[in-house]
This record gives C-alpha cells, sequence and structure tokens, in this order.
C-alpha cells in the first residue's frame, strides 16, 4: 500500500511507498504499532542489528514511543542514554535502552523528568533569528549554543552530556559548540546587519541581523525571458563565508549576449544597501553563446573580466555557456553563484576570443554513455577546459545488483584527470562500492585503448560510519581498505530510486580532492548519484549522521522494513516509524492528528497551524491531501538565504 500526502499552500508532498524486505533469522524484538506503543508486536532482525531498542521522545509535550532492532550506536552506550535541551520555542527529553535478548525490550520506558535547576540561559527561536529568550534549565542542563555561517543559531539549555561526548552530533551541526554553567553566559553570536528583499525586484527592503562572520551581499541577475522581454532579479541578505570574508569585499559578474549576472558581498552594517554600480567597459573580445549547437558571437568585456567557458552539467548536455567572467571566478565552480553553474570548473583565457568553442583536444569518446562496454566510438572535439583524454573502468558492486563493470571514454578536465598516468579511486559505503581506474593523456585520441582492470586493495585499519538506506540509520561501522584513507558524508539518490538517503563509508583521498564536482562524474553511475558536496575526514567513526532540523521542501520517497517505515530524515525517523499493520488500522481523526504532530515536528515550529482537509481510502492505499500550514508570525526571512536559481 502506499500514502500520498499533497499539499497545496506549502507545496510540500510526501510519497511513502511500503514494501517488504527480506531480512536474515536472528534476535527477535518488540516493535510499536502505533506512536503511544499502546500495541506491541514481535520482529525477526536482521543479521547485523545485533540489539533491540526502546526510545522515548518528549517534544514539547508530544510523547513518542518507538521500538525495534539496532546495532551498536551511540545510543545504546552502556545500555541507553538520557539527553535533553530546550531552546525555549522547542524542548526535548529523551530516553533509550538497549538489551541483547529477544524481546527484552517488551517493557515501558518512562522518561525522566528531571528536577527544575536554577540555571537561566539564553534560547533562540531560529525561525525569527531572535535570541534574547529567557530559558529555565533542569538540574541536569546547563547553557549551551552554536552559531554557523549558513546554519540556524542553536542556544539554550542542553543536558551536559550533549557537550563532552559523541552525543554532541545528535544535536549540534559541528565541533564549534559552547558549554558553559553560569546563567546567560551563552550569549550568541550574531554578526553584522543587512538589507533583505521582500520581491524578487527588491521594491521594499528591511533589515535582517546575520550570523557570525557572514557577510552581506547584493545579488542582480537579468536576463531574456521566454517571451523575449528583457527581465531583472535583485535578491539582498546574508551568504556564508565560503564564498566571501567580512574582512574581503567581492565583486563576482559574468556576462553575456543574453544575460549578465552580479554578485556583491561586503562586510560592514547595511553595507548592501546603495545599488552597485556597472563595471566600466573593457578592451577584451569574447565569444559568447548558451551551447556548441548555437551560433557565437563576439561581445566586450567589461574592464576586469576574461573570457570564459563554462561547461554544462552532465544532466544539461550541450548546454555550455560561453561569455566574459571576473577574475576572481577563474578557476573556481561557481558554486552558489549563478543558475548557468552546478560546480563546474569555470575555464579563462585573456586573448581575443580565445573562448572559440571550436578549438581543442579531440579524444576517443563511447557513442552511447549507456552502453557499459563501449562497444562503438568516435572521435569527439572537446570543450575548453577539457585538457586530457581519459580511458576508465568502474566496477559497481551492490548488495541488490551484484557486481557490474563500465567502460568510460572520453574528454577530461584537470579535476579528474590532473596528470597523465594512471589513478585507481574507490568507495565503499557498505551496501554498496565503487572501485576504478582511470588513465589519462594528452595527444588527439590518445585513449583509444581499454583501460586496465583495477586490483582490489587488501584490508587497511581505519573504521567508517557506513549507512543502510532502508532505515536511513548510519551506525554501522566498517573497516577500509588501504587505498580508502578517507571517511565520507553526503547523500545519494540508489540507483532505481526518486529520494535521497545518507551515503556514509570510506573513500580515496583522491576522490575528496574532487569532491566538489562528485555529482557531476560517472563513476558512481551504478549505483546512484551522489547529490549534495561531500564531507571527507581521515579519523576514526568521524562521519556519524548529523541530524538537522528542517524539512526538505522535495518529494521524500520511505522504503521500510516489514514493520517499520522509516525516512532518510533523522527527525522523521520518530514520526514515520510505525508497522504497516497499524497504518491500516488508524482512524482518520488519528491518522490526521499523527500527519499534524509530523509536520510541526518537522518544520519545529509553534507558531504554525497545521489542517488536514481531506482523507481518501481504497484497499491498497491511503490518500491524505490538501495539508495546509499556516504561519502565524510575520518573521524576519533567514539570514542566509542563497541567490534565486533557475
Amino acid at each position: 500500500m502506499s500514502i500520498v500526502m499533497e499539499t497545496s499552500l506549502k507545496q510540500l508532498s510526501f510519497i511513502v511507498l511500503l514494501s517488504c524486505l527480506n531480512s536474515a533469522a536472528g534476535l527477535e524484538c518488540m516493535t510499536c504499532d502505533d506512536f503511544s506503543c499502546s500495541s506491541q508486536s514481535p520482529k525477526t532482525c536482521h543479521s547485523s542489528e545485533t540489539l533491540c531498542i526502546t526510545e522515548s521522545f518528549n517534544n514539547s509535550g508530544s510523547i513518542i514511543i518507538m521500538k525495534g532492532c539496532t546495532s551498536e550506536n551511540m545510543k545504546c552506550s552502556n545500555g541507553g542514554v538520557f539527553y535533553s535541551y530546550n531552546y525555549g520555542s522547542y524542548y526535548r527529553h529523551f530516553k533509550s535502552m538497549c538489551c541483547d535478548s529477544d524481546n527484552c525490550n517488551a517493557g515501558e520506558l518512562p522518561i525522566p523528568a528531571p528536577p527544575a535547576g536554577s540555571l537561566q540561559c539564553y534560547g533562540c527561536d531560529p525561525h525569527k533569528y531572535d535570541c534574547t529568550a529567557n530559558v529555565s534549565c533542569t538540574a541536569q542542563e546547563v547553557c549551551g549554543g552554536m552559531v554557523m555561517s549558513g546554519t540556524q543559531p542553536k542556544y539554550g539549555c542542553f543536558s551536559e552530556n550533549l557537550c563532552h561526548s559523541e552525543l554532541s552530533s545528535l544535536v549540534f551541526s559541528d565541533d564549534s559548540h559552547v558549554c558553559c554553567n553560569s546563567s546567560h553566559c551563552n550569549v550568541p553570536e550574531l554578526g553584522l546587519q543587512c538589507n533583505t528583499c521582500s520581491d524578487e525586484s527588491c521594491s521594499t527592503e528591511h533589515t535582517v541581523t546575520c550570523f557570525k562572520n557572514s557577510p552581506c551581499y547584493t545579488y542582480t541577475r537579468t536576463y531574456i525571458d521566454s517571451d523575449q522581454s528583457n527581465r531583472t532579479m535583485v535578491d539582498k541578505g546574508c551568504i556564508t563565508d565560503n564564498l566571501c570574508s567580512v574582512s574581503k569585499p567581492e565583486l563576482f559578474t559574468f556576462n553575456s549576449l543574453s544575460s549578465s549576472m552580479t554578485m556583491s558581498c561586503c562586510g560592514s552594517d547595511h553595507c548592501n544597501a546603495d545599488v552597485q554600480p556597472a563595471p566600466p567597459a573593457g578592451a577584451l573580445q569574447c565569444y559568447s553563446c548558451r551551447s556548441y549547437t548555437e551560433d557565437c558571437s563576439s561581445m566586450r568585456c567589461d574592464a576586469g573580466q576574461s573570457c570564459a567557458h563554462i561547461p554544462s552539467p552532465y544532466y544539461m548536455n550541450n548546454r555550455d555557456h560561453f561569455g566574459c567572467v571576473s577574475d576572481n571566478l577563474c578557476n573556481t565552480h561557481m558554486l552558489q553563484i549563478s543558475e548557468i553553474s552546478r560546480g563546474q570548473l569555470v575555464s579563462c583565457c585573456n586573448t581575443t576570443n580565445c573562448n572559440n568553442p571550436a578549438a581543442g583536444l579531440s579524444c576517443i569518446t563511447c557513442t552511447d554513455p549507456n552502453d557499459p562496454t563501449c562497444a562503438t566510438t568516435i572521435s569527439y572535439p572537446c570543450q575548453n577546459g577539457e585538457t586530457k583524454c581519459v580511458s576508465a573502468i568502474v566496477i559497481a558492486t551492490t548488495a541488490t545488483s551484484g557486481s557490474s563493470t563500465q567502460k568510460i571514454k572520453g574528454c577530461a578536465p584537470s579535476t579528474v584527470c590532473p596528470a597523465t598516468g594512471s589513478q585507481d579511486y574507490s568507495l565503499d559505503l557498505g551496501t554498496a562500492n565503487v572501485l576504478a581506474r582511470a588513465e589519462c593523456c594528452n595527444t588527439d585520441n590518445c585513449n583509444f585503448a581499454d583501460a586496465s582492470t583495477p586490483t582490489t586493495p587488501a584490508d587497511g585499519s581505519l573504521q567508517c560510519y557506513s549507512c543502510d538506506p532502508t532505515t536511513g540509520s548510519c551506525s554501522n561501522s566498517i573497516t577500509c581498505n588501504t587505498k580508502e584513507t578517507n571517511c565520507f558524508s553526503s547523500t545519494m539518490i540508489p540507483l532505481g530510486s526518486s529520494s535521497p538517503v545518507p551515503a556514509h563509508g570510506c573513500v580515496s583521498g583522491n576522490l575528496c580532492l574532487i569532491k566538489e564536482y562528485l555529482s557531476i562524474y560517472p563513476l558512481f553511475k551504478n549505483i546512484g548519484s551522489i547529490q549534495e558536496t561531500p564531507t571527507c575526514c581521515n579519523t576514526a567513526n568521524c562521519n556519524p549522521l548529523i541530524t538537522t532540523t528542517t524539512l526538505a521542501p522535495t518529494t521524500t520517497t520511505v522504503t521500510p522494513t516489514p514493520t517499520t517505515t522509516t525516512t532518510k530524515n533523522s527527525r522523521s525517523v520518530a514520526f514515520l516509524q510505525m508497522s504497516i499493520k497499524s497504518l491500516q488500522a488508524l482512524s482518520n481523526e488519528t491518522l490526521a492528528e499523527t500527519i499534524k504532530q509530523f509536520f510541526k515536528e518537522q518544520l519545529n515550529r509553534t507558531d504554525h497551524v497545521v489542517k488536514v482537509k481531506q482523507i481518501v481510502r481504497t484497499q491498497t492505499e491511503i490518500t491524505v491531501s490538501n495539508i495546509q500550514t499556516t504561519n502565524l508570525t510575520t518573521s524576519a526571512p533567514a539570514p542566509t538565504k542563497a541567490p534565486p536559481s533557475k
């Protein structure tokens, strides 16, 4: 059966597909049939799940109880843990209990009610960016908090074990959090005040307070619309410091005959209030067009610009951009700067019309990129910036599909082929792994021969967390091979699926050097597609799953075990982990209330009203339609908006 939830106001939608998965016989644990665990049923665990677990949540007065199977993880340390936090607008008390015999988790696990303490701390409403609330802690809590540029502030009361143990990753997104034990010692770290726009023409502006180290920015884009009319979009606000710093103002520009983009950032209060003046005209002439098949024309660049070629992502075939860019964009990847790029290398040159699409290296290329044998090939002209020819072989293995081999030939940028010769790449996600060899050369059609098959490396000593894509749990530790010197954290859409899941595991160091491009390269084609820039680290189990506090407005597909339904978002697990038969048994009133609680938890807002307008049941499907979420506040927009993208 499936559940379909459609929303009109927030355009949120979920498709929850329920399917049965076979698991090997092993430990038997009790599972809850509903959120209050008013009834429970036994479940046979997978062979990797060696413990039974009970988890109890008090989420701002909403009690959730979950039971089931698990592997060793931080929630099972010393047989179970308790932690709590309170932001003022939202609090959580959590307790877990783990055991290792059949149905040992059948009993109750009430959540402790810690006595009130005397400590007072600052708390944040993360959606208003107001960190002046006064929060009263329990006797087990201290003051704490964290502000990173690009994230929401988390300030309030925290149980002390969240400050000094592995459990901190359940709340804080990195190691920069602070904890202290005197009243109001957790003074929030906020930064500049910047102007922000109320609409895309920026007809009205208001003030927003940024996080510490976040500069102000102004983004202006002019382009020709589908009806051939000129259109201008303007956006202002705060931006993450990976693009520019408070201490170093920057101006990024891209010009072509059909569109232009300007983004400036600065480091003082309200420095983005004024309109950025147009740069003076320069003398350099460059080609401008939007694809290899389009007729290119020469245009005059602004002062301080170079000729540029921006390759298209693999999913936007033949949509390369040619034009002029500011010199500070050359040999960068234009991440978060313009809709024309999705992380590809910007190649620049500075002589007249040097970005000619017709010039360049030619390489042997597979005629059909979907043919794993590369049975037929042609000689193909490379794009500007592709300086090598490559012949590669990729061996991918998954738990469900076994092993497959893919041959790849074509042109390659310096990120794939930094030098001539051979490179081996390795990635292990626990349920899937990839071993690849790329052989690079730099003369026309030099990649006519197939690459040699890579040798499987021996086991190494590094341990990294991996994830179960069916549950979203990332508590299983795997041993890396000798080629894999780093732990890896990202999300991916597995082959045959349409929904992203956590992807953690082991990775070779040379893949970490090109991590920004992994979503656009075909190395992982036979196991799935990387969805976000990975993070790499090189100590044992340094890649635990980091929880998030917002619900992404995208379609999410959830694949359960025979008795539980889970999502890839760790906060969603608490609300969707229930057995199939409990879904069938829920009344419309209970199902509606469950969905409302789920949305309020994911939005983490008490200032929202959630309404479920219609529930329709058939023998195989429950359709929940017209879910409306209404924001009762008129708070300022989040200060870390990314520039608009098409």
